[in-house]
């Protein structure tokens, strides 16, 4: 929405997301999340801390204290740091398993061990950002709990709810990781927008969630 109205505006805001639920790895996610920020804490943070070019344990190090601030910056609370820590461990651990080649010692089965790749590192990170949405460590903790063994906990209103945002996630997801692949489709913008305007209007009205404010106007 914001780049849209930037362009009515004339403005030509920088893409922040690109495809991130396409991710292969803890450190691709970094490369297609919250674009803006990521490369600000890497050139105001990371770098000027060393980088990586101080060996394998600065590098580690650089990458805690990094994600630690950037945690913080969202918020000074306990979920907001404990998020970033976690966010650095986990890109601290693949670069050292990265290192001792150890992806490459796992038996590789077409497909079968991409997708178990993909939904570790997915659910890994989804659980771990528990501590982004909840107001504090405890309902945090309670939240994982219920994740992690199946109870009921902060669900979607509907399945049919459900089934709509997968579906648009993985359409944008698409358009945006194989973008050669739609430009058939734009000769015929004309014909598609104001029928997809109003599908996509139907479905928001047949869909409504209450008064609930967009998470991120906290920041």
């Amino acid at each position: 929405m914001a780049r849209g109205i930037g362009k009515l505006l004339g403005f030509n805001l920088p893409e922040n997301f690109r495809a991130p639920f396409f991710l292969s790895n803890f450190g691709d996610f970094w490369k297609r999340w919250h674009l803006t920020f990521s490369v600000w804490i890497r050139d105001y943070i990371y770098i000027p801390l060393g980088g990586s070019r101080l060996g394998e344990l600065r590098t580690s190090l650089n990458l805690l204290l990094t994600f630690v601030l950037g945690g913080l910056w969202h918020g000074a609370s306990l979920n907001f740091m404990l998020w970033g820590f976690l966010t650095g461990f986990f890109l601290s651990i693949e670069r050292f398993l990265n290192s001792l080649k150890f992806l490459d010692k796992i038996p590789n089965i077409p497909y079968v061990s991409f997708a178990i790749k993909y939904l570790f590192i997915l659910h890994v990170y989804l659980v771990s950002w528990v501590l982004f949405f909840t107001p504090d460590v405890s309902t945090a903790l309670l939240v994982m709990k219920n994740i992690l063994t199946m109870k009921s906990g902060l669900e979607l209103h509907t399945l049919e709810t459900g089934l709509y945002v997968g579906l648009f996630t993985f359409l944008f997801h698409s358009m945006q990781e194989w973008p050669n692949a739609f430009s058939g489709f734009t000769g015929y913008k004309s014909v598609l927008l104001a029928p997809g305007f109003v599908l996509v209007l139907l479905i928001m009205i047949s869909n409504q969630s209450g008064n609930l404010d967009f998470f991120y106007a906290k920041f």
